[in-house]
């Protein structure tokens, strides 16, 4: 049930007053005020796990991508609980609360000298019940914040599969047309309507009539559901072919600010903060994305005849190259567009969290990266120390870490290639669609 409806499903009297612009604007500030706090702790946490909590410099930067890939991950359950118990205003209010705990406690353990670490040889040196007070803050802190980021809709999908096992057994029919849709006169004109497409044709599966059953949830699905679901399934691999973009970009929250540390922050007479490194980006993309969506676009849009100027795929590719080179997010603004544009209306909100998902696995990989090099040369080199061990970054070979991700961004740049030729847009899609239906009414002709 929504916001403004009661029991039987009508709306209520006050519903009309809902909405409009100053609600907008509530959720803008809201959304900015959480951003402030979120980027702001995520630009120093590297530095207060390494020089307060006494982390080595590995341990800090997988204790900070384990966070962030954490709270990414946990918007997901933010969008679920705000579908299936609570209104996402009641959940924004709930998670941030607990965000709000968090900091509270991270401010006051940073603050009493009682609850900090005494120095020692290890990669941490917290235990007992500092150690249950710092992790249990973190998981408030991705809790609360993953939580106010995921009020999504819930596509469904679980359903789209379920029906496929069951109707497992059962043969395709030569027809697309045998297959179950809703009659145009019973669809919510607000639903948009997809059409058959031959891709993944096992899937096509779920949206069989047995005979004599009457049309119901997770009995039989629509051609649009199980299209829905292809939709899905094709953008897997465009996810996955940004994580590895997501893992070099992990890096401007970890290793480049324990390396901003030691270096002389003086530009001019300006000093510049040593936390503000992970905002640089951020700053300069504020500026870049407008000039590009306000000079580029209308000049590419001359040349190329597309309205986009050219089309998201390709967008994201310049992006790729651009990581590869400088670590930059030109990529994120052109994934969201993509999925935003190429998502059906019913799961466009949950497609834009595939960024925030990619984002996710791309943090968790750091983590599996710094591990493995760590392991590998400490037992080959000669001082028996890995990459990225130690307090001091100098005695470091931060270099060769960087040098092994952009040799891996070049490989996965390749990857991604492939599937971008191979991924079929929605418009292009239909087209071919149309001249098979055509084509093979021709040959029975």
């Amino acid at each position: 049930m929504h916001e403004g409806e009661n029991n039987s499903g009508t709306l209520r009297p006050w519903s009309k007053k809902q909405g409009g612009f100053r609600a907008c604007m509530f959720v803008y500030a809201l959304g900015t005020l959480e951003n402030i706090g979120f980027v702001a702790n995520m630009s120093i946490m590297v530095l207060y796990f390494h020089f307060v909590m006494l982390f080595d410099v590995s341990t800090s930067a997988n204790t900070l991508t384990n966070f962030l890939g954490s709270t990414f991950l946990l918007s997901l359950l933010g969008g679920f609980i705000s579908d299936t118990y609570l209104s996402r205003l009641y959940t924004c209010l709930l998670f941030e609360l607990l965000g709000v705990v968090g900091l509270v406690m991270v401010t006051i353990q940073a603050f009493s000298h009682k609850l900090l670490p005494n120095p020692c040889e290890k990669s941490t040196c917290i235990e007992g019940g500092k150690a249950v007070m710092f992790y249990t803050t973190l998981c408030l802190l991705a809790l609360g914040s993953g939580g106010v980021k995921g009020c999504l809709p819930a596509l469904g999908a679980d359903q789209v599969i379920v029906v496929i096992i069951r109707n497992r057994g059962l043969s395709l029919p030569e027809n697309p047309v045998e297959l179950y849709e809703i009659n145009d006169k019973e669809r919510d004109p607000s639903q948009e309507k997809i059409s058959h497409t031959s891709q993944f044709r096992l899937l096509d599966k779920a949206a069989i009539p047995q005979e004599g059953m009457t049309p119901a949830p997770w009995k039989v699905c629509t051609v649009t559901q199980v299209e829905e679901f292809k939709i899905l399934v094709r953008m897997l691999p465009i996810i996955a072919s940004t994580i590895i973009m997501n893992t070099c970009m992990a890096q401007l929250q970890t290793f480049s600010v324990i390396q901003g540390y030691f270096m002389n922050p003086q530009l001019g007479s300006w000093e510049i903060p040593k936390p503000s490194i992970p905002v640089i980006p951020l700053f300069f993309m504020s500026i870049l994305v407008p000039l590009y969506e306000f000079i580029v676009v209308p000049f590419a849009r001359k040349i190329t005849g597309h309205p986009s100027g050219i089309k998201q795929l390709q967008r994201v590719g310049v992006g790729l190259v651009l990581s590869i080179i400088s670590m930059d997010m030109f990529t994120m603004v052109g994934l969201m567009d993509f999925f935003y544009k190429e998502a059906p209306s019913g799961m466009r909100s949950l497609s834009t969290s595939f960024a925030p998902l990619s984002l996710s696995f791309g943090y968790f990989l750091s983590t599996i990266f710094v591990n493995i090099k760590n392991s590998i040369t400490k037992k080959i080199t000669p001082s028996k120390h890995g990459w990225l061990r130690g307090m001091d970054l100098n005695h470091s070979n931060l270099n060769l870490f960087y040098w092994f991700l952009a040799i891996l961004s070049c490989l996965n740049f390749a990857n991604y290639l492939f599937w971008a030729r191979w991924y079929k847009c929605k418009e292009d899609t239909a087209e071919s669609e149309i001249k098979r239906l055509k084509s093979n009414k021709f040959v029975k002709n």
